[in-house]
This record gives structure tokens, sequence and C-alpha cells, in this order.
């Protein structure tokens, strides 16, 4: 009887632990999900392009370059802005972080793009402001551009071994052209 008595009381515990780590779930879910709704919905607010990218963005488009985005930001957020800033930019994808999809830097989102575009890899540069652009780049065997306005330093760049690292438009769109 005392060993039954213990084995209910342990049970019980465990439900209630189990049903405080659920309610802890789903209000990380909650969280999370309210979180994301006020992220997209905010996104642009204090976002702009850097000076002189929607204009190289532009040309590269009018002159048959074949464009995309992969992003670790949210779809529905990536969506947004790339709409809102280039909306004259038919982008071969626009690739942001989506349910089980891996982020950045495993390839699959270069991978999705490349063959969607039909482009072969040694024709395709990624441009990017952090190390993790820069180890796709490699990891999908692209050519990687880092540009140094962007989320991360100059260094971060230099030892994720960018191919080429640039400090202005300007240097990219000459790498750009060149390539």
């Amino acid at each position: 009887k005392r060993q039954t008595l213990f084995y209910a009381k342990q049970k019980k515990l465990q439900m209630k632990q189990s049903s405080r780590e659920f309610q802890a779930e789903e209000y990380v879910k909650a969280a999370r999900k309210d979180f994301v709704d006020f992220y997209i919905e905010n996104i642009d607010t204090h976002t702009v392009p850097y000076a002189g990218m929607v204009e190289l963005v532009e040309a590269l488009h009018r002159d048959g370059a074949k464009l995309a985005v992969a992003s670790n930001k949210f779809q529905a957020g990536t969506e947004k802005l790339i709409r809102k800033f280039f909306p004259n930019i038919d982008f071969v994808e626009i690739c942001g972080n989506r349910e089980g999809v891996p982020l950045k830097p495993d390839t699959a989102l270069v991978d999705f793009i490349l063959e969607k575009a039909g482009v072969e890899r040694n024709r395709v540069a990624m441009v990017g402001d952090s190390g993790v652009d820069i180890q796709t780049a490699r990891n999908a065997g692209i050519t990687s551009i880092g540009v140094c306005w962007g989320f991360r330093s100059r260094e971060e760049l230099e030892e994720n071994r960018a191919d080429h690292i640039v400090s202005s438009v300007e240097e990219l769109k000459k790498v750009l052209d060149e390539f």
C-alpha cells in the first residue's frame, strides 16, 4: 500500500511537471508568434537600402543578371523588404527563413536558387555582409563577395576568407563587372 501511494505521488508530480513544461512550451510558441508578427509588421520602419544599392541592383537587372535573395530573416519579412525597396526587379527567387529548410551557412537556399535559375556555380557570386554569408558561398562552391558596410566587420569577412571584399557600392560594381 505504501509503495502504491508513493508511485501515485510520483506520477502526480510527473504530471504537474509535464503540465508546466507543456504550458511553458505553449507560452514560448505564443510569444515567438507575437514577436514574428511584430517584427514582420515593423521590419521596414527603420530599414533602408544602403546608398547606391537600389541603383546597382536595377542596373544589374537591366543588364540581364539573374538576381536572387537568400536570407536568414523570416520569409514574410524578407519578401516585404525586397518588394518594397526593389519593386521593379524580377528576382529568380526570394528565400527567407522557412519551416523545414535549414538556415545559412547550410546551402539549401542557394542550391534551390541555383536550380531554379539554371546557372552554373562558376558563374554565380554571393554578395553578403557576414561570415555566415561567406561560409554559405564557400559551402556552395560559389564566389563570395563580402561588403564592409553591413552587419559585420571587415575582419569577420577576412577570417571567413571572402573571395573579394569591397568597401563601397562602386567597388562592388567593379568586381561584378569583371565577374
